[in-house]
């Protein structure tokens, strides 16, 4: 296995997750397992899912890394295998300086916002709301969930994953309810939002400020909030996964 670069093409079609539905449906699928293969190439990341803890200072490489390959893809000519790079090492940086900030190892949401920024900016042709990877449960290892792990989204699981015990419940405050098809909740104590849809379960005469319980999403475009409940409910979707298990 090579120690740069990307790794052999017959590691990366092994190790490669997409079927080809997700492939037509979601061309920025494969390129998002690529940048995660290059990260295990080099002993960061492990997308196979084998255990591979990724500790604070994991962390901080990937954060590194990733910010010294951003710099060399914007360096020189652009092209767009170039720029399909970067936007993802920018999505990657949003999500991995999110993780610190959520554990406590930044003081603020300052990188989030301008990596996040910087995604949203370049995903403008992309599928900017499709949450490719997700806060994974506190008991796995890996701090995320991609989601070609979580199984197929069905209608018996509330229109959501059939696997969503190997995410996390996260905390939250209802910030602002537009109407039942858009909405804003504060994550934790920062100021960065995360869209999601009330539908009628939430109203805005009663529910502004209320504490919810959320499963959390990355996309392109920012935070997304899923299967939102009143605290300490459980979702429709983990109920129906338990009973199956």
């Amino acid at each position: 296995m090579p120690s740069t670069g990307e790794p052999p093409d017959s590691v990366s079609q092994s190790l490669e997750l997409c079927t080809p539905m997700q492939a037509e449906i979601f061309p920025g699928f494969p390129r998002m397992r690529r940048e995660r293969l290059f990260l295990w190439s080099k002993g960061w990341w492990n997308p196979a899912r084998r255990p591979m803890p990724i500790c604070a200072c994991g962390i901080r490489r990937i954060v590194d890394f990733l910010s010294t390959r951003r710099r060399g893809l914007w360096s020189g000519s652009v092209g767009t295998r170039q720029r399909a790079a970067a936007l993802d090492s920018n999505y990657y940086l949003y999500v991995m300086h999110f993780l610190r900030w959520f554990r406590g190892e930044e003081r603020n949401q300052d990188q989030v916002r301008v990596y996040l920024e910087e995604c949203q900016r370049a995903s403008r042709l992309r599928r900017r709301q499709w949450s490719f990877e997700w806060f994974g449960s506190s008991s796995m290892s890996d701090p995320l969930v991609h989601f070609s792990e979580l199984g197929e989204r069905r209608r018996e699981y509330d229109n959501f994953w059939t696997k969503p015990y190997l995410l996390e419940r996260v905390r939250g405050v209802i910030e602002e309810i537009r109407g039942p098809q858009a909405g804003s909740i504060r994550i934790g104590n920062g100021r960065l939002t995360a869209f999601f849809v009330p539908r009628n379960d939430f109203l805005q005469t009663r529910d502004i400020n209320q504490l919810v319980d959320l499963y959390l999403g990355f996309s392109y475009d920012g935070l997304r909030a899923w299967a939102v409940t009143y605290p300490g409910v459980k979702p429709e979707a983990l109920l129906v996964a338990e009973q199956l298990r």
